[in-house]
């Protein structure tokens, strides 16, 4: 198995960050600001308490894949997404997703814990995990995926800075 973490601060309240999180326009801008495509959205429900977000989207597939992968690369790869989250105390949520990549053999799992640091920002740290069963190629294809999703996590994080900046408020 494969783990990568990152950890991304907010200057918003995290009742503010997950709404965002939900938003289907915000959802709708953040796939194309990863020039991802065809997004669909199959289920939406946030009540405050705990949510489930269930989409599917096309993501580029990465440019630098390893000669040995390549039959399993295409142009574009269709990834379902189960996000749920549930609150966990007074201002801190807990979430996980679940992705299943199109005709990629690789699990992918991800565990957000979104906390408040003050009444006016939090953090939310993230920990995803790959795992193939595939011999020999299983952690070539799990390195593969976790490099292009830690890209990924970090050009999300710059659409939600750049969203929640007050010069675009």
């Amino acid at each position: 198995m494969t783990e990568i973490q990152q950890t991304h601060p907010f200057n918003c309240p995290t009742f503010h960050l997950i709404r965002q999180f939900f938003d289907p326009e915000v959802l709708k801008a953040r796939t194309e600001y990863l020039g991802a495509r065809d997004l669909t959205i199959s289920r939406n429900q946030f009540d405050g308490e705990s949510g489930v977000l269930v989409f599917s989207r096309d993501l580029p597939a990465p440019s630098d894949i390893p000669a040995a992968l390549k039959r399993f690369q295409r142009p574009w790869n269709r990834v379902d997404y189960t996000e749920t989250w549930k609150r966990d105390g007074d201002a801190h949520f807990r979430g996980e997703v679940q992705a299943q990549i199109h005709g990629v053999p690789v699990s992918v799992r991800t565990h957000f814990h979104l906390e408040a640091l003050t009444e006016e920002t939090c953090v939310n740290h993230i920990r995803v995990q790959f795992e193939s069963g595939i011999p020999l190629l299983g952690k070539l294809l799990e390195k593969v995926a976790s490099q292009d999703t830690d890209q990924q996590l970090q050009a999300e994080y710059r659409f939600f800075q750049a969203l929640l900046s007050p010069e675009t408020a």
